[in-house]
């Protein structure tokens, strides 16, 4: 998921340097705008505030009644969470 959230600003740098190395700087410097803008969203905003937020509570809640293995200094016991217990 992370990467599928990253290459597309990714892709947009890319592009961006090609315009540059072309010397259409007007469009290059629109494309990092472009690429800027991509980038502060998606790695700034959505992953943590979307994909941290969703895979530590959703999965959490998802998963507090399962019976987890606790496998500590190689003996491997059952530890039965309670919802919200920590």
């Amino acid at each position: 998921m992370i990467m599928i959230l990253h290459d597309p600003s990714d892709i947009i740098l890319e592009v961006t340097k090609m315009l540059n190395y072309a010397e259409w700087e007007q469009t290059s410097t629109v494309m990092f705008a472009v690429f800027m803008a991509s980038w502060f969203l998606t790695r700034l905003v959505y992953f943590p505030f979307w994909i941290v937020w969703s895979t530590r509570w959703v999965a959490n809640a998802a998963v507090s009644h399962v019976a987890l293995p606790l496998c500590h200094m190689g003996s491997c016991s059952c530890l039965t969470a309670a919802a919200g217990a920590q």
